[in-house]
């Protein structure tokens, strides 16, 4: 990865911190997956019961003060732990490129 950065000319000191913030994505990815799906209530469901209760619980919020969640609530429970995954990796490397000084300093 960092011959990649570098050789897109991305600065040293950026490419080193990039490395990090990826392998820190990484490791907390696995870890939350590690964890399983633990439901709110302290029972042991199933995973899609589990879902089903915390979709059921933001659908319940009001419209007036949740206007947005209630808004992409499909989205929100949509796709597997896989897809966002996905989703982050590609999101962040199709983000615009900060601009670096020449000393490696994010403008």
């Amino acid at each position: 990865m960092l011959a990649l950065l570098r050789g897109a000319g991305v600065p040293d000191r950026a490419a080193a911190i990039a490395g990090d913030l990826f392998g820190l994505y990484i490791g907390a990815y696995a870890f939350e997956e590690s964890l399983g799906l633990v439901s709110p209530t302290g029972e042991d469901l199933p995973p899609h019961e589990v879902i089903a209760m915390l979709r059921s619980y933001y659908g319940s919020l009001p419209a007036l003060q949740f206007p947005n969640t209630l808004a992409v609530l499909d989205e929100m429970f949509s796709g597997d732990a896989d897809d966002r995954f996905e989703f982050a990796w590609t999101f962040s490397s199709a983000a615009s490129p900060p601009r670096w000084s020449d000393s490696g300093e994010v403008e």
